[in-house]
């Protein structure tokens, strides 16, 4: 019986030259929104299991080309203006989460699209980087962080 040759995998990762820096944004969503989020989750929720709180982050991951090691200071701190809510820019910050479990009675759930390849959202961030001057960024993905 003669052997099949291996099926190769092609995949797409983060090359290991490049950087991947993390912003995080507090809240996600708006009051009403989270709220109505809130009001479903306990709705179906497993008897016997309470939801007292629901907080929400965003995670912004950005991908560097591989040719630009780190973002100068300049970058960042246009990045940090961008990814930012104009009325409360003090709500985002670079490489530390504003969310963490403090008891094993919570779970951080975190929702996004998979690294192995690019949304339209990501395409349209990177165009908005390139127009305010920023040329190092490859992508830049959003991810929903869920503390429950």
């Amino acid at each position: 019986m003669a052997s099949s040759p291996e099926k190769k995998q092609k995949t797409t990762s983060i090359s290991s030259t490049s950087s991947l820096l993390r912003f995080y944004r507090t809240p996600a969503f708006t009051a009403h929104a989270n709220r109505t989020l809130l009001a479903h989750l306990r709705a179906h929720v497993a008897d016997g299991l309470q939801v007292d709180e629901l907080v929400t982050e965003y995670c912004f991951y950005v991908e560097t080309k591989a040719d630009a090691e780190t973002l100068s200071a300049a970058d960042q701190e246009t990045l940090h203006w961008l990814l930012s809510e104009t009325f409360e820019p003090q709500q985002t910050r670079p490489a530390e989460p504003f969310l963490a479990t403090s008891s094993s009675n919570e779970w951080l759930v975190e929702v996004g699209p998979r690294m192995n390849f690019s949304t339209a959202w990501s395409s349209n961030a990177v165009a908005i980087c390139q127009a305010c001057g920023i040329s190092s960024i490859k992508r830049i993905e959003r991810a929903t962080r869920y503390l429950v």
